[in-house]
């Protein structure tokens, strides 16, 4: 079981150094952003933290969309979404249902519109908080979020295309977080996580609690 004290320590010293640029340079500037958060329960402990962290760049929590991604058969998570609407308050949170949400068109591929989430259309910029697994390329992950938000034809259609995806939203922010007994986390740009492969190259045990 993921220590979530460890996911928040993890969190936080990532966040204090990216592994490109200050969030700053990343986030120039206040805005409304979506939070897209991968499936996996124990990314739930990092939100608090992302949250603090934007905070001195002047991106107020009532700025701050948290969108959840589906679980694995395209279905809301709403038990999720409860917990984190209590916690993270008054942040929004929206859970994705891929069967019965409302979306809009993001993009088209091979022709054919991407619908995606319909709380994604107003954000100006997405920070992804994705579960790393062994050997994944950070555009996979990525990928993979992406389609958890996409309605449940889009889905179908792409069947396991969902690298194809990551031109669909583009990509601020991203936290990595190696979920566990010992939690790493990294976090960077979109370009450093499009770029990257998981755990980076000479990712120490410890390197997620150091840099």
């Amino acid at each position: 079981m993921t220590d979530a004290a460890a996911i928040v320590l993890a969190t936080s010293e990532a966040l204090g150094r990216p592994r490109d640029l200050p969030l700053a340079a990343a986030l120039p500037a206040p805005m409304e952003l979506a939070i897209v958060v991968a499936d996996d329960d124990s990314l739930e402990a990092a939100l608090p933290v992302l949250i603090e962290a934007l905070a001195p760049l002047g991106i107020a929590c009532t700025h701050l969309e948290v969108v959840l991604c589906c679980d694995a058969g395209g279905a809301p998570r709403r038990q999720a979404r409860e917990r984190l609407r209590a916690a993270l308050g008054p942040t929004r949170v929206h859970a994705h249902d891929a069967g019965r949400g409302d979306t809009y068109v993001a993009a088209r591929l091979d022709e054919m519109p991407v619908r995606l989430d319909d709380a994604l259309r107003e954000s100006e910029g997405v920070v992804l908080v994705l579960a790393m697994r062994p050997g994944a390329t950070g555009a996979g992950l990525a990928g993979e979020a992406i389609a958890a938000l996409a309605d449940a034809e889009t889905r179908a259609r792409l069947g396991e295309r969902t690298r194809a995806l990551i031109d669909a939203l583009p990509i601020d922010l991203a936290l990595v977080i190696e979920t566990g007994p010992s939690p790493r986390a990294w976090a960077g740009t979109g370009r450093w996580l499009l770029a990257e492969r998981f755990p980076p190259a000479g990712a120490g045990r410890m390197e997620g609690r150091t840099s």
